[in-house]
């Protein structure tokens, strides 16, 4: 029950979020774009969960991990551009 309250009051955010994913893929943009499920401020954790497809894990991420994978993203290009990718803690 509270599952379904909370995804009919996020479903204008949601509904705005896949359509500026949907325009930023149909640009074909060089872009690759990060996903965390939810922020936390607890320290770097290093062992995240990526996911290319789907939700990685329910789990706040810390915003130092997310940056941590921006980098990661940077530098590894052949495998990040033109993707989505969902983070989160396992």
């Amino acid at each position: 029950m509270v599952g379904k309250a909370v995804a009919w009051m996020l479903r204008n955010p949601l509904e705005d979020h896949r359509a500026a994913i949907s325009l930023i893929t149909q640009a074909n943009l060089n872009a690759t774009i990060a996903r965390p499920m939810s922020l936390s401020n607890d320290a770097f954790a290093p062992h995240y969960l990526e996911s290319f497809e789907g939700v990685p894990g329910r789990k706040p991420i810390p915003r130092a991990s997310v940056a941590d994978f921006l980098v990661k993203s940077l530098e590894q290009p052949e495998t990040y551009a033109h993707t989505s990718i969902g983070l989160a803690l396992a």
